[in-house]
């Protein structure tokens, strides 16, 4: 008798082990369901307010309800998406997002209509001061610079190297030209014209394009797992 109780109560120790590991792997594949559906959820709800170039209209729909006007002069020559590296304040985890662009070319002009939506939510961006101007009925921030084309930074090398790509050769100088905001702390826009020749004026007085890096702050988001969408 004393036998039997003994192995009827291994057998239910094992058993209850056994439980235990299920329930374990049974939580474990429930939260990492969860967080394949709220990224689905925040992919989904991304794609239905980035449009992307519409030729007919000869606009960009750069996150909803902003839209850019591209001027007649461009053509466009395609749509680039490139590495750029931020600087955060998480010694161990550095900020690295893709910028999409889609990018127009003219007479002496590069027009990139760009967008950056931070997937990730362990940074966020802070808020972009400086001077602001109007444009497509949105307030953003504007600044000009001048790049050079022989030693740019990581981002703008890729934006170089993309253009020889389609026929266009930068020369030595280019003025950039930035309009930027944010929508949200996640998403950024941004639309950079690139002019050279006499479409560049004076450019003097401009101070050297900073990095990436260096155009935006960012610090680490207080709830890394918020998906919600900016409005």
């Amino acid at each position: 008798m004393k036998m039997k109780s003994l192995a009827a109560m291994a057998a239910g120790t094992g058993e209850m082990a056994r439980t235990g590991r299920t329930g374990r792997a049974g939580s474990a594949a429930r939260l990492l369901a969860l967080s394949v559906l709220a990224f689905a959820v925040l992919l989904a709800g991304c794609v239905g307010r980035t449009a992307g170039w519409n030729p007919e209209a000869r606009t960009v729909g750069l996150y909803s309800p902003v839209v850019v006007d591209v001027p007649a002069e461009y053509s466009h020559a395609g749509t680039l998406r490139v590495r750029v590296v931020g600087k955060g304040d998480i010694m161990t985890m550095v900020p690295v997002d893709t910028m999409e662009s889609e990018v127009f070319t003219a007479p002496d002009k590069v027009m990139l209509a760009q967008r950056l939506i931070k997937f990730d939510r362990y940074y966020h961006f802070r808020f972009l001061g400086g001077e602001k101007a109007e444009a497509w009925g949105r307030t953003w921030r504007t600044a000009d610079y001048v790049l050079d084309t022989a030693a740019p930074d990581a981002e703008f090398a890729q934006y170089i190297a993309y253009l020889k790509r389609t026929g266009v050769t930068l020369p030595p100088t280019v003025r950039v030209h930035i309009l930027d905001r944010l929508a949200g702390d996640f998403i950024l826009m941004r639309v950079v014209t690139l002019s050279y020749g006499a479409a560049a004026g004076d450019m003097t007085k401009l101070d050297p394009l900073p990095p990436f890096s260096k155009m935006y702050d960012q610090e680490q988001h207080s709830d890394p797992g918020d998906f919600r969408i900016a409005p």
